[in-house]
């Protein structure tokens, strides 16, 4: 993890603050994800409510903590230590489970919960705890609950709030990950549905989109869709399996596919949100889930939420396409299973 380092000196005029670059060195960007997510400056990452940001910023996590490849490269890095800071996901009965599945070393990871608002503007004490854990990643999980006093649609306010944070980048080395939301319903540009003021996407370095795949009920797509530090890389698809030992799912990446357009997909999905769409969603889904056969129907409303269908529109489209079925003994022993009808 590289540190950049500090200014040329200044000059020696008081009111002079002005540096001079003539011999400064050319540093290449370093990436913690090729494209995606630079070493030392501010990204973030957004979509609508139950799209995966959380558990995609857990797989780079937990890629991060053990040293593994980022999706679709090859080279390995040293493992190093991750900060989340967490304001909405249980420690342990999502955070910790969610990390497991992912594969990720929890010796570390430290997660900041009940007490970590007042962190996101206390530069100083964040650069110590990432020198101090020798951490690569820093991430804020939702931006929304750190918010405190402040005004997210002022953009004062927002940089009063943010300004820190690149500064946080800057001397720990550390990239930081900004996990938030985008308003459903507005139309136009993609990056001006995040929600509250322009300067968060104006501060970050890289700003990333979730969505859904086009065609696919139950595929996301993660693209860039601002990048000042390099071309823009191929969107990345990926959907979520389940793992019955953790009763989690996790991130399976698919792949790369340059012709889905980010700011393209994101500015559509203000048009799919409707209840008769999600009923719709929520039947492809069950129909391309079961297609290899039946699967046990707490399994399959657990992948069901996880996509971010709700329990009421996955039970109409569940009781519409599906019949379910007791398998083996009475009690404890035995289950559901549910299968197309």
């Amino acid at each position: 993890m590289r540190k950049l380092p500090q200014p040329m000196d200044a000059e020696d005029d008081l009111y002079d603050m002005s540096y001079s670059i003539a011999n400064a060195p050319v540093i290449p960007v370093d990436w913690l994800f090729p494209g995606f997510i630079p070493a030392g400056k501010v990204s973030f990452v957004v979509g609508e409510a139950g799209l995966g940001k959380s558990q995609f910023v857990t797989d780079i996590a937990a890629r991060v903590t053990t040293g593994r490849p980022m999706p679709f490269c090859e080279k390995a890095a040293e493992p190093a230590s991750v900060l989340m800071l967490n304001m909405e996901d249980n420690l342990y009965d999502t955070v910790r489970p969610r990390l497991i599945t992912a594969g990720a070393d929890l010796d570390r990871v430290r997660v900041f919960a009940g007490t970590a608002q007042g962190l996101i503007a206390d530069a100083e004490r964040l650069v110590t705890l990432a020198e101090k854990y020798r951490a690569a990643l820093i991430v804020f999980d939702p931006l929304s609950a750190f918010m405190e006093d402040f005004d997210i649609g002022k953009d004062r306010q927002m940089r009063m709030l943010l300004t820190p944070l690149a500064r946080i980048g800057t001397s720990s080395g550390a990239a930081i990950v900004i996990v938030h939301h985008v308003i459903k319903n507005e139309r136009g540009n993609a990056l001006a549905r995040s929600a509250g003021s322009h300067v968060l996407t104006a501060v970050a370095r890289s700003v990333m989109s979730i969505v859904r795949e086009p065609g696919n009920p139950v595929g996301r797509v993660l693209t860039l869709l601002k990048g000042n530090l390099s071309a823009a890389p191929a969107a990345c698809c990926f959907h979520f399996e389940p793992n019955a030992t953790t009763g989690c799912t996790h991130v399976a990446w698919d792949r790369q596919d340059p012709a889905l357009n980010g700011a393209a997909l994101l500015a559509g999905s203000a048009d799919q949100p409707s209840r008769s769409t999600a009923y719709d969603r929520a039947v492809l889904f069950l129909r391309a889930t079961l297609a290899k056969g039946p699967m046990p129907s707490i399994e399959l409303e657990e992948v069901a939420l996880a996509q971010g269908f709700s329990r009421t529109t996955f039970n109409r489209a569940r009781v519409a396409v599906t019949v379910s079925t007791r398998c083996g003994r009475l009690g404890a022993e035995g289950h559901w299973e549910t299968k197309l009808n």
